[in-house]
């Protein structure tokens, strides 16, 4: 399925958002459990090499492969990592987008089994890079401050703040 420029970044919307919306907070204990670990019987893991692999699509495609990659950016604000655990305003945005996409597939019965939740997980890549990561296929949104000029709207799309 060939993707369309709309597909490509809410990124403006999602920018727009944690900036003026207010954030749930996503408390976690222990630092998320490594890469092909299980942390209980109704947990899944996700496979690294599927998170890397370049894909293109729209959401449709990302309820389908129960992933949703977000490139972000480093920053005090927005996203770090404190202790080994993601923290910022990307991350709770995220981590409440994830429960409320989840609520809303299980309640039209989207889910194939309880357990296979979509997932977002969170690709911290340089700022210079983000866009054109993106556009490669190596995260689906991006979110990270983003203003919109005319040379961004030329790589990706950006979707109106609601």
């Amino acid at each position: 399925m060939s993707p369309t420029p709309a597909t490509y970044v809410l990124a403006a919307a999602l920018a727009g958002t944690l900036a003026f919306a207010p954030t749930a907070t996503h408390a976690q204990d222990k630092p998320p459990a490594k890469a092909g670990a299980t942390t209980s019987s109704k947990t899944l893991t996700l496979d690294p090499t599927e998170i890397q692999k370049p894909w293109t699509g729209d959401l449709d495609g990302m309820i389908q492969r129960r992933l949703i990659r977000v490139l972000t950016v480093y920053s005090k604000t927005f996203f770090f990592v404190d202790k080994g655990v993601q923290r910022g305003a990307v991350v709770d945005f995220f981590h409440v987008f994830e429960t409320e996409l989840n609520k809303k597939l299980a309640a039209k019965k989207q889910l194939k089994q309880k357990a296979l939740k979509v997932r977002v997980v969170f690709v911290p890549v340089r700022r210079d890079q983000l866009l054109p990561a993106l556009a490669a296929g190596k995260g689906d949104i991006a979110a990270a401050n983003l203003t919109i000029t005319p040379e961004r709207q030329t790589l990706v799309d950006f979707s109106a703040a609601g």
